[in-house]
């Protein structure tokens, strides 16, 4: 019998770099609540303020 693959098939074009950057409370608190506002999640959001 052959083996069934589990999980997720592999992205074509996967996320696996990082980019990090400092905040101060307040303006991470303006950007989550954009991003919930928008229905995006944290990285979709900024991503697509960020590259336009």
């Amino acid at each position: 019998m052959a083996k069934k693959e589990m999980g997720r098939p592999p992205l074509e074009n996967p996320r696996n770099e990082r980019l990090n950057i400092r905040l101060t409370k307040q303006e991470k608190q303006i950007i989550l609540e954009n991003a919930k506002k928008s229905g995006k999640t944290l990285t979709d959001y900024v991503v697509s303020k960020l590259i336009k």
